[in-house]
């Protein structure tokens, strides 16, 4: 009786291939090669990398600052921030902001001045806010020379909300030996009104008188635009210009009335706290004969006391109406001015 078990190993024997006639199907393979791995180096931990936290800035540094700024010497603050950076890097940011700080209040304080002025100007009546200076010099001599000099100046000044006035007036005597060798005056008002910080319109009015000049009296009426090029506190200059009408009164000829044309330039220049430079000029361009005449003063004054300063000058005066004299003059004076 065939069993199961001999079915299945006469089955198994029938379906298993000889393995003695199978060849070798896989090759031998090399030995593994090592992999080697260099070391890699550790990196830093970014935390460490960062910067030191900053630094307080000394408590003397922002009282010095304070201090400069109350006082108003901008020039001390800024070297003091450039000072603080320097020597504090490390605190930049309490330095910007601190600097953020002081001119947001100085721009307060520029606006807080600016309206109390307009406030105090637009309340002024007109005799109020005037200022002016008084310039005196002269020299008397006696004995083999019998001569006298006598130079006055006053000039006024008042600035309003929108006007803006001038007064000038001046006188120059010279007599030696009983002969009178200068005679010369001129008053002058000028009115100007702003349009804003760099235009104005002007009228002026002038007198003059200088026998020597070949008249006893010259009237000016001009008009025009003038403009301010610069305006800080150690620096200061306008121009102008325009049409004039003038009357001259001539000694021993016809009097002559003509249109002219007018350009006038003042610079006030702060050289120190105690030393300043000025120059005055202006020039009139005659229409008929074409004359021109033309003044010019240049000033050094240094401050001695509180309102009283000394003053060097340099006078030039240009006149080409009479060619029997010569058409330039000019004169040096040393003054006093006192300041009100």
């Amino acid at each position: 009786m065939v069993t199961i078990a001999t079915m299945l190993a006469a089955a198994l024997q029938l379906t298993s291939p000889p393995t003695a006639d199978v060849p070798e199907m896989i090759p031998e393979l090399p030995p593994p090669v090592p992999i080697v791995v260099p070391p890699r180096p550790m990196e830093p931990i970014p935390f460490f990398n960062l910067p030191p936290p900053p630094t307080e800035l000394p408590k003397v540094t922002r009282d010095l600052i304070e201090a400069a700024f109350e006082a108003g010497d901008d020039a001390t603050v800024t070297a003091l921030f450039k000072l603080a950076r320097s020597t504090h890097s490390q605190a930049s940011q309490q330095i910007d902001a601190l600097e953020a700080e002081i001119a947001a209040r100085r721009a307060e304080k520029l606006a807080r001045a600016a309206r109390e002025r307009a406030d105090r100007l637009a309340a002024a009546s007109f005799t109020d806010n005037w200022k002016g200076e008084i310039e005196l010099g002269g020299s008397r001599s006696t004995g083999n020379t019998n001569a006298l000099a006598i130079y006055g100046a006053i000039s006024l000044d008042r600035e309003g909300l929108d006007w803006q006035h001038q007064v000038r007036g001046r006188a120059d005597y010279q007599r030696s030996n009983d002969n009178t060798t200068a005679d010369r005056y001129r008053a002058s008002w000028q009115s100007s009104y702003k349009f804003n910080d760099k235009m104005f319109v002007y009228g002026l009015g002038q007198y003059e008188r200088d026998r020597f000049l070949g008249f006893s009296s010259r009237l000016t009426l001009s008009s025009g635009i003038g403009f301010t090029l610069i305006s800080n506190p150690d620096t200061k200059l306008n121009v102008q210009g325009g049409p004039a009408v003038r009357h001259t009164v001539r000694i021993e000829e016809p009097d002559q009335t003509s249109a002219a044309a007018r350009a006038s330039m003042s610079l006030r220049w702060k050289l120190t706290p105690s030393l300043s430079l000025a120059q005055d000029a202006a020039i009139y361009i005659e229409t008929g004969e074409g004359e021109t005449n033309a003044q010019s003063t240049t000033s050094l004054e240094t401050k001695l006391l509180k309102r009283l300063k000394a003053r060097l000058s340099y006078d030039l005066q240009y006149e080409n109406s009479d060619a029997a004299r010569k058409a330039l003059d000019s004169t040096s004076r040393a003054t006093l001015v006192y300041s009100f």
